[in-house]
């Protein structure tokens, strides 16, 4: 690659082992050709047509990048279509310096102090990810869920340890993130990661500016 080449990383993606959710409408069980179908009948797709039937798999990712030209790509994961924390760990041992994956897990979870260093220590994650939303996310299914509440905490020494100095600004129906890392004064890889966790978060629109 040459070395002004502008290179494209995709920072939100994702790989489905198999269609198995959880969210404010119930359990979501996969009924085919990329969808699923709620405790309540609804069905929502999940996976564009072609892509998959009841799973989206690393390869098929793999192929999409290429036939688009994306060199990187960070995997995200969302208790909406089932969390997939060992595919997702498989996904980056098979693409390696392809497919980066982010860690994931229940926060009311009784062992979740543990569970997230399994993630972070055994599974390499470099980040985690949570979605926080009514619709698809962990509020839907634990509505007492706070940012600032004891199971998020964290999420935020987490930042802390990796050096973040995320500022939080709040407005009316907006939140704006501006993250720098003081080590070396400007925007660093990382901070395209934890972007990427922000705008999870809040249901999108984070973009790192340097």
């Amino acid at each position: 690659m040459e070395a002004n080449e502008f290179r494209i990383i995709d920072a939100h993606t994702h790989v489905i082992e198999h269609i198995a959710g959880l969210g404010r409408k119930g359990e979501l069980r996969a009924v085919g050709n990329g969808r699923g179908r709620w405790l309540d009948g609804e069905e929502v797709q999940l996976i564009p047509p072609g892509w998959g039937d009841t799973a989206f798999t690393h390869d098929t990712l793999v192929e999409v990048l290429d036939e688009h030209g994306i060199s990187k790509a960070i995997m995200m994961q969302g208790s909406f279509y089932g969390f997939c924390n060992e595919y997702t760990f498989e996904a980056q041992e098979r693409h390696p310096g392809r497919l980066y994956g982010m860690g994931t897990f229940d926060p009311f979870a009784y062992e979740a102090h543990r569970l997230m260093e399994h993630l972070i220590r055994s599974f390499h994650f470099r980040g985690l990810k949570f979605e926080i939303s009514r619709g698809f996310g962990l509020t839907g299914y634990h509505p007492e869920l706070r940012l600032d509440g004891p199971e998020m905490a964290p999420v935020w020494k987490l930042a802390e340890e990796e050096g973040h100095h995320p500022s939080i600004t709040i407005d009316y129906k907006r939140v704006t993130f501006t993250i720098w890392t003081h080590a070396i004064e400007d925007l660093s890889e990382s901070d395209f990661i934890l972007a990427a966790k922000i705008d999870e978060l809040f249901g999108g629109g984070a973009a790192p500016r340097g």
